[in-house]
């Protein structure tokens, strides 16, 4: 089944950069279980701002990625595999009303992640290679869209 993908450029990227740049303390490091932060960080940013947030999840996900994300206040519904790739696929979970993004695929997900290209290229400006967990593809394909520009 095809994601239908929408398009993010340098511009985009850059975009996000702007709009986080005074906010981010400069870090060495990237974490490696990336669905993990977002998925923290997610319910964290909706406790803040009293929003409900809702989270699917297959139902094969170990108790220790659910109960920290219980933690941050974020309501999780276990559903079998299938069920959850057709979530990722319709970008829409028929229980659930709201905004869905993609962990993934959201194009706003993947400017901020090549955000992590700009600050390695600006760091290493000579860099011949970087290389990138893939998972998903929304991290690697944002590097590597800032680094191609």
């Amino acid at each position: 089944m095809p994601l239908h993908a929408q398009s993010v450029s340098l511009k985009d990227i850059e975009a996000a950069h702007e709009r986080i740049k005074t906010s981010v303390m400069r870090t060495p490091l990237v974490p490696l279980n990336i669905e993990d932060s977002k998925r923290k960080g997610l319910a964290w940013n909706a406790k803040q701002l009293s929003l409900p947030c809702q989270i699917v999840m297959p139902d094969h996900a170990p108790e220790s990625k659910i109960r920290p994300t219980l933690a941050m206040g974020a309501t999780v519904t276990k559903v079998p595999f299938d069920q959850w790739w057709d979530v990722l696929v319709h970008k829409k979970y028929k229980d659930f009303n709201g905004t869905f993004i993609h962990p993934v695929s959201e194009p706003s997900v993947i400017a901020g992640n090549g955000t992590i290209g700009l600050e390695i290229l600006d760091d290493l400006p000579e860099v011949d290679s970087i290389v990138v967990p893939y998972g998903g593809g929304g991290l690697s394909s944002g590097i590597a869209l800032a680094a191609r520009a």
